[in-house]
């Protein structure tokens, strides 16, 4: 039988995904926490997809269903990062920033009305 050997948690990369879940390799000393292909991977550039994608609901989930605060928290901080890259025009990003705030709203009306 052989046992796991359970490295402590600042040991492995802090990579965590969309998902949540959290990359399994070793940190790399050099690493400044990551691991070294997440050290040394060039960024992928944000697609207007990824910002749409990141909004929408859940496959599957009823119609109804509202969009954790969370994710359009997210969405609202990597917007200037995509206005100043090019992906998006100022246009996009009044639009994105408006529905995102009018998305917020609505989850803070429905938490109210919920508690």
């Amino acid at each position: 039988m052989t046992a796991k050997r359970t490295n402590p948690p600042e040991s492995r990369c802090q990579l965590q995904f969309a998902d949540g879940r959290r990359c399994a390799l070793p940190a790399h000393p050099q690493g400044n926490g990551l691991c070294y292909p997440h050290a040394h991977s060039p960024h992928r550039k944000l697609r207007p997809s990824d910002l749409i994608r990141e909004l929408a609901s859940p496959s599957g989930a009823p119609s109804d269903t509202l969009v954790p605060a969370a994710k359009i928290h997210r969405v609202l901080a990597k917007l200037p990062i995509a206005l100043a890259d090019g992906t998006i025009s100022q246009d996009q990003f009044r639009a994105m920033n408006s529905i995102c705030y009018v998305m917020l709203q609505c989850s803070r009306l429905s938490t109210a009305d919920h508690a």
